[in-house]
């Protein structure tokens, strides 16, 4: 692994090199794993990476990279499963409010491969990869743990009419112990309403923000505040429909059924129609329960 740290500043010089060559005794150590929500649309999810970058509030990174791209099966990495990326790696001593992966763009053309359930397929190109927000005061000798969650179905467009699939990680981030999550069953009245089926995989349970009454589908152009945040597959299983949506900051939001998640292209508004808007509100760590319609 190699750390790297950059910013502005002749008199930072000295500092960095330090950091660049491990020698800073100003270090913490970071853990960082990742998990993938709305995999069940994918036969095959495989992502080149080659390591992780965190932005301080000052506008400076620093780098944790690999010795070598990783290739990661990012279905081994759903069901509240995850990979891990770095372990007790050295990050210097600071505030982070953003990190991101750090991917080439040669080895996600090359390397990178995303095929549908409907078997739908393509070259790979690779967008803008932005900072997650995240909220991250690294102290000295101290460690921690981070988890990105990375939203497949929210990353990969459909097929555009140039014959590739774009890429553009949409990414959660939160210290292990602080993300939250919310479950619970979907009436079978809802799931097996008219057009919803599993088989394409459409049928998701979405959070939004907390403002209410206006739901848009997933659109990087849009700039709404109305975009869902995260979206969780419904699944069946012998106890009925569930839902399990992970990995959250506390807060208030609301979730929503949508029956048409298979058509959320991330480049293009969609459309989409939501039921059973319910607002739920979470704490740092919680594992909460809500049940579609509530107190079905």
């Amino acid at each position: 692994m190699h750390v790297t740290a950059q910013g502005s500043g002749l008199r930072r010089g000295i500092a960095l090199l330090a950091i660049a060559l491990g020698l800073s005794g100003c270090d913490g150590t970071v853990a960082v794993d990742l998990t993938v929500s709305g995999a069940d649309v994918f036969d095959v999810a495989s992502l080149p990476v080659d390591g992780i970058e965190f932005r301080n509030v000052s506008g400076g990174t620093a780098q944790l990279r690999f010795s070598n791209s990783r290739k990661l099966d990012l279905l081994d990495a759903r069901d509240g499963q995850s990979v891990a990326l770095v372990s007790d790696d050295r990050l210097p001593q600071n505030t982070y409010d953003g990190v991101r992966l750090i991917l080439s763009s040669s080895e996600v053309a090359n390397n990178a491969r995303f095929q549908r359930i409907n078997g739908e397929s393509a070259p790979v190109t690779l967008g803008t990869t932005s900072f997650a927000p995240i909220d991250l005061k690294v102290s000295q000798d101290e460690n921690y743990s981070v988890l990105l969650t990375l939203e497949l179905p929210f990353s990969v467009s459909l097929v555009r009419a140039a014959g590739d699939q774009l890429f553009r990680p949409a990414l959660r981030a939160a210290e292990s112990d602080q993300g939250a999550s919310v479950s619970g069953s979907v009436d079978a009245s809802l799931a097996e309403a008219s057009g919803c089926s599993d088989d394409d995989g459409g049928r998701a349970v979405y959070a939004f923000p907390e403002q209410t009454d206006v739901f848009d589908d997933y659109n990087t152009a849009s700039g709404s505040a109305f975009q869902p945040v995260a979206a969780a597959a419904v699944k069946h299983s012998g106890s009925g429909y569930r839902y399990e949506l992970r990995g959250l900051d506390g807060g208030k939001y609301v979730l929503a059924l949508t029956c048409q998640a298979n058509l959320d292209n991330p480049l293009t508004p969609d459309a989409l129609s939501f039921v059973e808007p319910t607002t739920v509100t979470l704490k740092d760590g919680e594992d909460a329960t809500l049940d579609l319609p509530e107190n079905n």
